[in-house]
C-alpha cells in the first residue's frame, strides 16, 4: 500500500517499516519484497548480499518467486562471497547473520 500509494499517500519509508515488521515475523511475502528492493535498488540502496539473504529466508518458507530469484542470483554470482570455495553453502550464508541484519535494518 505505502510503497505504491494504494489508498494512502506514497511513503517508501513507511513501507519499509511494515515490510521489516512482517519479515521479522517470518512473513515470506515481506521477505521476498525486501529482497526485491535490495536487488533492484528500489527505495533501499542496491545490495546483492542483502537481497540474497532475504530471498533465502523467503524461499525457505516456500515462496516460489524468491526461489526463482535466488537461483538466478546463484547462476549470475551476485551476492555470493567468493574465496571459500564458492559453493552453495557459501552462497546461503552470504547475507550474514540474521540478528545483525535485524538490528541494523529493522531496529
Amino acid at each position: 500500500m505505502y510503497l505504491k500509494g494504494q489508498g494512502v499517500d506514497r511513503d517508501p519509508i513507511q513501507a519499509i517499516f511494515w515490510y521489516c515488521k512482517a519479515a521479522n515475523n517470518n512473513n515470506a511475502f515481506a521477505q521476498f519484497w525486501l529482497g526485491e528492493m535490495f536487488e533492484q535498488g528500489q527505495v533501499l540502496k542496491e545490495n546483492f548480499e542483502q537481497a540474497l539473504m532475504w530471498y533465502r529466508w523467503a524461499a525457505d518458507r516456500g515462496h516460489a518467486e524468491a526461489n526463482f530469484n535466488l537461483g538466478k542470483m546463484y547462476a549470475e554470482g551476485r551476492g555470493i562471497k567468493h574465496g571459500g570455495g564458492g559453493d552453495r553453502e557459501t552462497a546461503r550464508t552470504a547475507g550474514g547473520d540474521r540478528e545483525t541484519v535485524k538490528s541494523i535494518l529493522c531496529p
